[in-house]
């Protein structure tokens, strides 16, 4: 069984002089297409960087929980317009 990437170009660095951690990646598809925009994250200590990773990954499962909940109502409202039309009310 192989695993698809889910991300590329990943780089995690250590700037010193500005002690800065500074991760980039780009999201990609099922289909490796790129997804979004890069990825950049920036924290002045590891712990600091899971956490924005953490918040940044929990920000996007919530956009997309709401995305899901909008489309399943719209859906909804064309199939009652539809019913509504057909007189099926």
């Amino acid at each position: 069984m192989s695993v698809k990437p889910l991300f590329k170009d990943f780089k995690l660095e250590h700037d010193v002089l500005a002690d800065r951690f500074i991760l980039e990646y780009q999201t990609v598809n099922d289909f490796g297409k790129e997804t979004g925009n890069k990825s950049h994250l920036e924290a002045s200590s590891l712990e600091d960087l899971i956490q924005r990773v953490i918040q940044s990954h929990s920000e996007a499962a919530a956009g997309f929980e709401r995305l899901k909940h909008k489309q399943t109502k719209f859906t909804e409202t064309v199939t009652q317009k539809k019913e509504a039309s057909d007189g099926r009310e």
